[in-house]
């Protein structure tokens, strides 16, 4: 399943792991608790583990630094 653009977003930036879960909803526009309900949805944890792997394998094939 295609997640709206929003949730898209935010699964980026949870992928990221540079924001607190309170910066990342406020960036979305959204409330903390929604948030929290999109991280329970198994559409967003496989598109914010589809984001890690595909930079794990960056990084494995290119190196940190290019």
């Amino acid at each position: 399943m295609t997640l709206p653009p929003l949730q898209q977003e935010a699964a980026l930036l949870v992928a990221q792991d540079k924001l607190s879960n309170a910066q990342i909803a406020k960036k979305c526009g959204i409330g903390s608790t929604t948030l929290a309900e999109w991280k329970r949805n198994k559409d967003l944890r496989a598109e914010v583990e589809a984001h890690r792997k595909l930079w794990q394998k960056e990084i494995r094939t290119r190196g940190l630094a290019d």
